[in-house]
């Protein structure tokens, strides 16, 4: 039998182990004794070896239990009723705005940070001076509510081993929606949750045999997803006359699978009677189905990955494309966006990128923000005209939020940067924390910007009365900014 070379170095300790261990029992009984301490000594010159063995295995075991160990569950909150509602989608509509259009914050600054043990991957959702997120702690996931205005909990609860979870809640009639799991998180499942519920707060839930990333679509009546290789699903949110079980799949109204629809990952549209999903690295391309029956309707091929939500834009869907995921889409190589028709898939026209496009743009009436994840910032027009841009130095993997006429972007190096759409020529900035990976867009309400974070959930940025006691710019050097109006605006290709 072949010994790994790794054991060879500790062999001679484990040889005496069993001498270490008859040798302890021995001292326990005369530890008291005047005695003992001289027999300990000796021990220890004689045995050294084994007993460091006997201790790093400790040490390891006790590491490897804290890491890997599933926490316990918090139980829910007490119940509370909540105005939940008008949130239906990724960033709040298809226009993937991320605001109520109220106007954004004047001047940065943190003014406060909710659940700092928690990593917060998806993009909150806001609804009556309430932000809904669901965190990460340790492969297990809970979802949140505060008060906006003051940070305040005021509710938080879960399914029972709900795990690490990528997708962003979606909030309707008081209640809210969202997926489980990550790319590699199999068995998970879609659920509803309403805070105002005795004992357990789940309303249901939905299996799936794969991971659901996507944020959920609401319609009146109706929820739809993605679950990565399971497929597409349709769920009807109505409660019947005969109370429908938790789990229990008659809530799936149709369900297309894997092999029609493989690797779907993104938040799906919606619009006009047709779901339209973006396929990965598969067989790249958008597919619409019949959002009534499920029944495919019309098909294109890409020639990358669409892992961006598309957003409606200047009557077609604006899509982003790629060969990157969220682990390496800064390097992976060139993307592009495109504007795909929504009668037939055709491509209008197409915008190459220096790097992956995965989140969905924001679009602000007749322009778009854009962004790929090597850090460039577009607004374009409705001809796919890049009007201008503005670099940033480290890597975008959130979405862009819009309010009044400003873009809101979250970068890797830590900081939230707000840009006017007609210079993109920062006027502040906010520090979050340390360099890391960024996953959560954020979303503006009531002059506050909200974001996700590796540390908490954060409420950033002053309005009115409040940004006349701090400097209305707080920002990095100029190195750390490349804004560029084009001279000769960049022109989207035809397609052809």
């Amino acid at each position: 039998m072949l010994i790994p070379p790794a054991i060879l170095p500790i062999l001679p300790g484990l040889g005496s182990l069993l001498s270490v261990l008859a040798a302890l029992f021995g001292l326990g009984l005369s530890v008291l004794h005047p005695r003992g301490w001289k027999l300990w000594a000796q021990l220890i010159r004689s045995q050294w070896r084994g007993m460091l063995v006997v201790f790093l295995a400790g040490v390891g075991v006790y590491a490897g239990w804290k890491l890997y160990s599933k926490p316990s569950q918090e139980p829910a909150s007490a119940p509370v009723q909540l105005a939940l509602d008008g949130w239906p989608t990724f960033q709040r509509s298809l226009d993937r705005r991320g605001s109520d259009d109220a106007p954004g914050p004047l001047a940065g600054g943190v003014l406060w940070t909710a659940r700092p043990e928690y990593q917060f991957l998806g993009a909150p959702a806001v609804s009556e001076k309430v932000v809904v997120a669901v965190g990460v702690f340790r492969n297990t996931a809970r979802c949140f509510c505060w008060d906006a205005e003051t940070g305040r909990e005021l509710w938080s609860g879960a399914p029972q081993g709900l795990r690490t979870t990528l997708s962003s809640p979606v909030l309707a009639l008081g209640q809210i929606y969202c997926g489980e799991g990550v790319h590699d998180t199999p068995q998970s499942r879609v659920y509803c949750l309403d805070p105002a519920r005795d004992g357990d707060p789940v309303v249901w839930e939905v299996k799936t045999h794969s991971h659901v990333e996507c944020t959920p679509f609401l319609t009146e009546d109706r929820l739809y997803v993605n679950a990565g290789d399971d497929g597409v699903y349709c769920l009807t949110t109505e409660s019947p006359a005969d109370n429908i079980a938790v789990s229990d799949s008659r809530r799936v109204v149709w369900h297309v699978p894997g092999e029609a629809a493989p690797d779907v990952e993104t938040a799906l549209a919606v619009h006009n009677g047709r779901v339209y999903v973006g396929l990965g690295f598969e067989t790249p391309g958008i597919v619409a189905f019949n959002a009534a029956t499920g029944a495919e309707e019309l098909r294109a091929a890409l020639p990358m990955p669409m892992f961006a939500p598309p957003a409606l834009f200047a009557g077609g869907l604006l899509c982003g494309l790629g060969p990157g995921t969220l682990v390496d889409a800064a390097a992976a190589g060139p993307g592009e966006a495109r504007l795909i028709e929504l009668d037939t898939l055709q491509t209008r026209w197409r915008i190459p990128l220096s790097a992956s496009m995965i989140q969905s743009a924001a679009v602000d009436g007749d322009r778009a923000c854009l962004v790929s994840a090597d850090g460039q910032v577009h607004v374009i027009d409705t001809a796919g005209v890049i009007e201008r841009s503005w670099r940033c130095s480290t890597p975008v993997l959130a979405a862009p939020a819009i309010s009044a006429g400003h873009a809101y972007i979250v970068s890797g190096d830590g900081f939230l940067t707000a840009l006017p759409l007609t210079s993109l020529a920062p006027v502040w900035t906010a520090r979050l924390g340390e360099p890391g990976e960024y996953l959560g867009s954020p979303v503006v309400s009531g002059g506050h910007v909200f974001i996700g974070t590796p540390a908490g959930l954060m409420c950033v940025g002053r309005s009115g009365h409040e940004a006349a006691v701090v400097p209305t710019k707080s920002i990095r050097t100029a190195a750390d900014y490349a804004p560029t109006t084009m001279s000769s605006p960049s022109t989207a290709t035809a397609a052809h």
